[in-house]
């Protein structure tokens, strides 16, 4: 269940077309992710960082800053 949660906000995250909104929140649970399942969130860092990567380019501000704090 862990792992499909997190392709879920990584695809949020990696679609252009997606609205700053669900980015946003996508990054926020990411976040939350990371702080809470330390691990899950570290071993899976090579699929995540490329998203991740994608969102500090994004035009929106806030993406970019959500995107920092994952990182």
């Amino acid at each position: 269940p862990k792992s499909v949660l997190l392709d879920e906000m990584m695809a949020a995250c990696g679609e252009p077309d997606r609205p700053a909104f669900v980015v946003t929140e996508a990054l926020l649970a990411l976040v939350a992710f990371g702080r809470h399942c330390r691990t899950d969130f570290t071993s899976r860092w090579s699929s995540v960082s490329p998203a991740l990567r994608r969102c500090l380019s994004h035009a929106d501000e806030n993406v970019r800053l959500y995107a920092a704090r994952c990182i």
